[in-house]
């Protein structure tokens, strides 16, 4: 298995979904917060935003240290704190999200937690096969 184009296939897709996020809280967001009655509810909107862009930050820089580490331009231990010892670990569970939320946020913090399960199932690979070698 070619690692270099399974990793810049997952590294496209990240960077997608980032640009999607990015579009909504851009220019969707605003709309969505002005239509809003309570203040509680804008909160929500705004850690809901905020949760989804920590967690795309959190896989971007995994995936940036993980394609240094394979090319060689970075040394596994330089890299850990990025990288880690152990799989990424969820920081939300976005089972709580409330049902006012606009379908956009909703339809976006989907997507942002199964590419967090998906690169969780990558870095535990990864792991595993840094064990063996």
């Amino acid at each position: 298995m070619n690692w270099q184009l399974f990793f810049d296939k997952i590294f496209e897709d990240v960077l997608s979904l980032m640009e999607e996020v990015y579009d909504y809280i851009k220019w969707q967001e605003p709309i969505d917060s002005m239509l809003m009655k309570r203040d509680s509810e804008r909160d929500c909107l705004n850690c809901e935003t905020a949760k989804m862009s920590v967690c795309l930050i959190r896989i971007m820089a995994w995936l940036m240290a993980r394609r240094a580490v394979m090319a060689g331009e970075m040394q596994r231990k330089c890299a850990g704190k990025y990288m880690g010892e152990r799989p990424l670990t969820f920081l939300v569970e976005y089972a709580s999200i409330p049902k006012f939320m606009p379908k956009q946020v909703l339809l976006l913090s989907r997507k942002v937690l199964n590419m967090y399960k998906r690169i969780n199932r990558l870095s535990k690979i990864a792991i595993a096969v840094e064990k063996v070698c």
